[in-house]
């Protein structure tokens, strides 16, 4: 996370892909969705989170992420089924 931290994305995409091809870790798996999110990759970040959760369902983190991204995207997809609110 320190390479994230610093604002160094590419190099933190890197190395946590590098590190989840040798040990596919739902902690790894979550710092990576959290780097793609910061670079826009929202489709690629979401499906990290799902994976997530499917390694360990209890992770905190990978839950957190994808419910951020459910209530940031609320409104956008009310308006798109001609409603006000989700039901």
């Amino acid at each position: 996370m320190a390479l994230a931290e610093a604002g160094r994305l590419a190099a933190a995409e890197q190395a946590f892909s590098r590190s989840l091809a040798l040990d596919p870790v739902a902690e790894t798996r979550t710092n990576l969705a959290n780097v793609l999110l910061r670079q826009g990759e929202v489709e690629a970040a979401l499906l990290h989170f799902a994976q997530a959760l499917v390694d360990d369902p209890d992770l905190a983190e990978a839950r957190y992420g994808l419910g951020a991204w459910r209530m940031m995207t609320r409104g956008r997809r009310c308006r798109r089924y001609g409603r006000s609110k989700m039901r």
